[in-house]
């Protein structure tokens, strides 16, 4: 993971200043987000918004069963619901980016979201069964949904709701309780 980190409640990602779930709880502790993942994470959104003009930010947390070394369901799972979503729906570009975390439990967890084109995809709902169907194929454990968001290319505010919500897969907290060799996160690398 990134060695920087930062409790600013703001960052600023070509020249474009973004509120960001960070700072300080009501009880004085800090709420610390990394900022390399997080700039990247918002660089996979504008890299969709610049293409489409409605962009679908689908967020979820997916579980395992028991404790892995590495990454190896989450890259499995990415790949099949990517290929999927790509044969059913005929999508060119699907923008992605997962963190792995690990606090209080055994085995670790993921929180994830995808980008897809929003006139294609218009919510969720549809998805959902996918996403199920290519976790439990990769053998992970139970998924949970997450609110999504519709993000139009020309809409600051519906891009800046989005990206707050999406702050939260780079925060500090539950990193790092992992191998040196596997990733705390990854993303899409779309252009």
């Amino acid at each position: 993971m990134s060695k920087y980190s930062t409790t600013s409640e703001y960052i600023i990602v070509d020249k474009e200043i973004w509120s960001v779930n960070a700072g300080y709880s009501k009880s004085g502790y800090p709420l610390a987000i990394y900022t390399k993942p997080l700039k990247a994470i918002i660089n996979q959104l504008n890299a969709m918004t610049k293409q489409y003009s409605r962009v679908l930010v689908i967020r979820f947390d997916l579980h395992l069963d028991s404790h892995t070394n590495d990454n190896t369901q989450i890259s499995k799972f990415t790949s099949l619901l990517l290929n999927r979503l790509r044969a059913k729906y005929k999508l060119n570009d699907i923008g992605y980016a997962w963190c792995r975390e690990q606090e209080r439990s055994k085995q670790q967890h993921y929180h994830m979201a995808i980008f897809v084109e929003g006139r294609k995809i218009r919510t969720p709902e549809c998805i959902w069964e996918m996403i199920q169907d290519a976790w439990w194929f990769v053998r992970g454990g139970h998924m949970t949904m997450v609110p999504y968001h519709m993000v139009y290319r020309d809409s600051h505010q519906s891009r800046q709701n989005a990206i707050y919500h999406l702050s939260y897969l780079a925060k500090t907290r539950g990193k790092g309780y992992r191998p040196l060799q596997t990733k705390d996160y990854s993303n899409s690398r779309l252009k």
